[in-house]
C-alpha cells in the first residue's frame, strides 16, 4: 500500500498537460449537463407525479436528489483541483467532507436502488396489500431509514477523531485508504455489496414472476354482440325492455318515464375490464423496466470503483492501481449522474410529453398512468 508521500509525488509529477486538459473539459461538461439534467428531472417529477401516491416515484426522487447533492457539493471541488492541481491544496476538513459525502451518497443510492427493486416485487406479487399500505408516506419513511443507515456507515469512517492528511489532486473520493482503516472501509464495502446482491436476487425473482404471469395471461377477445340481446351483459333484460318500449310507444309519456327510470349508468363489460387489467400490467412492466435500467446504469458505473476499493483494502503491499485506470474509474462515477437524467426522460415518457398537458390533466404514459 502506498504511503502519502508516494501518492503525493505521483500525482504532482505524473499527470501531463493533455490529461489535465481532458479532465478539465470533461468534468466541466459533466458538471453543467448533470446539474441541468437532474434539475429538470426533479421538476418533471414535481409537475407530473403525485409522489405521495406511488412509492417507486418517491425512491426515484430520493435517488435523483442525492445525485444532485453530489453534483453541487463534490463536483465543484474536484473541478477546482483540476484547474489548480499544483497550487491549490485541499485542507483536511474539506477533503474529509467530500469523501464523506461520496461514501454517504454511494451507500444511500445503493439502498435506494434496492428499495426500488423490493417495491416492484411487492407490487407485482401482493398487489392488493401494496395498494393499501405502500403509499408515498411509507416510501418517505423507508428513505429516512436508508439515509440513517448510510450516515451510520459513512460518518464513523471519516470523522472518528483521527488525524487525516490532505490530498493534492482531483479525487478526494478515491484513495480511501488514506482516510480509513481497513476494517472501516470493509464495513462500507460489505454494505454496498450486500445491497447490490440483494437487488440482483430481487430482480431475478421479479422477472421469473412476470414471465410466469405472461404465460398465464389469457387471450383477450370481444364476444359476439347482437342487436337485441347479449349473453355477456347482466343488464340484458333492462336493455331489451327499454328498447322495446322506445320502439313501440315512441315519444309517449310512458316511454319517457320508462327510459328515465330503467336506464342505468353503463357498467364496464368483461372485455373492458380485461383490457384495463392488461393495460395496468403493461404500465407496471414499464415502470419495472425503468427501475431495472437505473439499477444497471448505477451498477455499471460504480462497480469498478467498488472493486478497486476492495483491491486497495486487501492489497497489503501489492502493486497499486495505475494512474490512468484510477482516473478512468473515478470519471465513471462522475459520469453516472450525467447519464441518469437521459435514462429517466427516455424510459419514463417525460421527453415524449415535452412537459405538455393532455386533455387538461397532467399526463405521462409510464409515470402518471401507473399512479392510480
Amino acid at each position: 500500500m502506498q504511503s502519502y508521500e508516494e501518492f503525493h509525488n505521483r500525482n504532482v509529477t505524473s499527470l501531463p498537460t493533455p490529461v489535465a486538459l481532458f479532465q478539465f473539459i470533461s468534468l466541466g461538461l459533466m458538471l453543467a449537463v448533470a446539474g441541468a439534467g437532474n434539475c429538470l428531472v426533479i421538476y418533471g417529477f414535481g409537475r407530473f407525479l403525485r409522489l405521495r401516491r406511488r412509492s417507486p416515484h418517491t425512491f426515484m426522487f430520493g435517488f435523483v436528489s442525492m445525485d444532485l447533492a453530489r453534483i453541487l457539493l463534490c463536483f465543484p471541488i474536484a473541478f477546482v483541483t483540476v484547474v489548480h492541481s499544483l497550487e491549490f491544496k485541499l485542507g483536511s476538513a474539506v477533503c474529509q467532507g467530500m469523501a464523506f459525502f461520496n461514501v454517504f451518497i454511494l451507500v444511500g443510492n445503493s439502498l435506494n436502488v434496492c428499495g426500488m427493486a423490493f417495491d416492484r416485487y411487492f407490487d407485482s406479487k401482493y398487489r392488493a396489500a401494496y395498494r393499501r399500505n405502500c403509499r408515498g408516506t411509507f416510501a418517505v419513511a423507508i428513505i429516512l431509514i436508508v439515509n440513517s443507515l448510510a450516515l451510520t456507515f459513512a460518518f464513523p469512517a471519516f470523522f472518528s477523531g483521527k488525524t487525516r492528511k490532505p490530498i493534492v489532486q482531483v479525487q478526494c473520493m478515491f484513495p480511501h485508504y488514506l482516510y480509513v482503516e481497513e476494517i472501516e472501509i470493509m464495513t462500507i464495502l460489505i454494505s454496498v455489496t450486500t445491497a447490490f446482491c440483494m437487488t440482483n436476487v430481487i430482480y431475478a425473482k421479479l422477472f421469473l414472476l412476470l414471465r410466469g404471469r405472461r404465460k398465464m395471461r389469457p387471450v383477450i377477445y370481444e364476444p359476439a354482440v347482437s342487436e337485441n340481446w347479449g349473453f355477456y351483459d347482466p343488464r340484458v333484460g333492462v336493455s331489451v325492455r327499454n328498447r322495446w318500449i322506445a320502439d313501440s310507444l315512441s315519444d309517449a309519456p310512458v316511454a319517457v318515464v320508462s327510459r328515465s327510470i330503467f336506464q342505468s349508468h353503463p357498467l364496464p363489460t368483461n372485455y373492458e375490464i380485461a383490457l384495463w387489467r392488461s393495460k395496468k400490467q403493461k404500465d407496471n412492466e414499464k415502470l419495472t423496466k425503468l427501475c431495472f435500467a437505473i439499477h444497471v446504469l448505477y451498477s455499471v458505473m460504480w462497480l469498478p470503483y467498488v472493486v478497486s476499493l476492495y483491491y486497495l483494502a486487501l492489497a497489503n503491499g501489492k502493486p497499486s492501481i495505475p494512474t490512468w485506470l484510477e482516473i478512468t474509474i473515478t470519471w465513471l462515477t462522475y459520469l453516472q449522474p450525467t447519464i441518469t437524467p437521459f435514462v429517466f426522460s427516455s424510459l419514463s415518457g417525460l421527453s415524449r410529453r415535452k412537459f405538455r398537458v393532455r386533455n387538461g390533466k397532467r399526463f405521462s404514459s409510464t409515470l402518471s398512468s401507473s399512479s392510480a
